[in-house]
């Protein structure tokens, strides 16, 4: 029985206990996925889902006995899917384990997953942010630049009429109401103090006006704001880190159900992902290091499927 185990942990490569808690790890200062959902799939290859403005309208369905029935499908392939892969190794020291001779308990190993699934997933988060905020990422008349007296760093703004023309923008545009904001930490600064904004809740809300708040406000189901910081790999350490929301707002619409890898649900954007990843391996005798080693891989890559469900609003603050 010892000799089958031992052949079982030699030729077993993912550790299936700690691959089954990354693939459930999340950080709350992390928000890209909001706008981008994970979707999962079985193969490296394939395409990209595509949706257009036929996704979102009305299909007639009834039909008179002895006719054709109508078919539909969802959505349409179009780029190729290319997954990025991502790979870290994680070293855990002999003197931070109690009894050297022994591979680190799950509790400690999980520890350092969780710090080496958080650079990986870093990494993910300026990538949603580049395509969120990138104005190619939208059809014409999906962008909109705010000056002026518009700005919400100024008094005289209505930032609450300015949300419900933009959201009637995209009504109009394909059937169903953005459900998602994201926006930048200065523009969630400039709008949760102005004063049109503070005179709605004065007298209601004596804490301080939340995202939660605001959503409800603007009827949608969430609101969130990038405060995560970074500092660029090829920046000294001493650098002062940026933010890696810019100072703009997106409204999409994005699927009620989230994370539930159904890609065929029409939505502004999604995040492809490799089935079972990120994938944990298990952990080996780095003896140069004298460290254990986890290997921990991460392949993904983060698309816009329906760019007409999206809008972008740059100069707020």
């Amino acid at each position: 029985m010892s000799v089958q185990s031992n052949n079982l942990g030699q030729v077993r490569v993912v550790d299936p206990v700690l691959t089954n808690h990354m693939i459930g790890y999340r950080n709350s200062e992390f928000i890209g996925h909001c706008l981008f959902p994970f979707a999962n799939i079985m193969q490296r290859g394939g395409r990209v889902i595509r949706f257009g403005k036929e996704d979102f309208r009305q299909v007639i369905a009834r039909r008179a006995p002895g006719a054709t029935t109508t078919s539909i499908q969802f959505g349409y392939e179009s780029d190729p899917v290319a997954l990025i892969q991502e790979a870290l190794d994680v070293l855990i020291p002999r003197e931070f384990i109690q009894d050297a001779t022994q591979v680190p308990h799950i509790d400690l190993s999980i520890k350092y997953l969780n710090k080496t699934m958080k650079k990986l997933l870093l990494n993910l988060e300026i990538e949603h942010a580049a395509l969120a905020t990138n104005r190619d990422s939208y059809t014409a008349g999906g962008v909109e630049v705010v000056s002026g007296s518009d700005k919400w760093s100024d008094p005289a703004s209505d930032p609450y009429q300015m949300f419900l023309d933009w959201m009637e923008t995209v009504r109009r545009r394909i059937g169903v109401y953005p459900n998602v904001a994201e926006m930048g930490a200065n523009v969630f600064n400039a709008i949760r103090s102005h004063p049109k904004i503070v005179n709605r809740y004065q007298h209601t809300t004596p804490d301080a006006i939340t995202e939660d708040i605001l959503a409800k406000l603007f009827g949608l189901r969430e609101i969130k704001v990038g405060r995560a910081v970074y500092i660029p790999a090829n920046a000294p350490l001493d650098a002062n880190p940026v933010d890696i929301w810019p100072d703009t707002l997106t409204l999409a619409y994005v699927p009620e159900s989230g994370d539930t890898g159904d890609m065929e649900e029409p939505s502004f954007g999604y995040t492809y992902r490799y089935m079972n990843h990120p994938e944990v391996e298990m952990a080996e005798w780095n003896r140069d290091r004298k460290s254990w080693q986890h290997g921990l891989t991460y392949e993904r890559n983060p698309y816009i499927t329906a760019s007409d469900a999206g809008y972008l609003v740059e100069g707020l603050v």
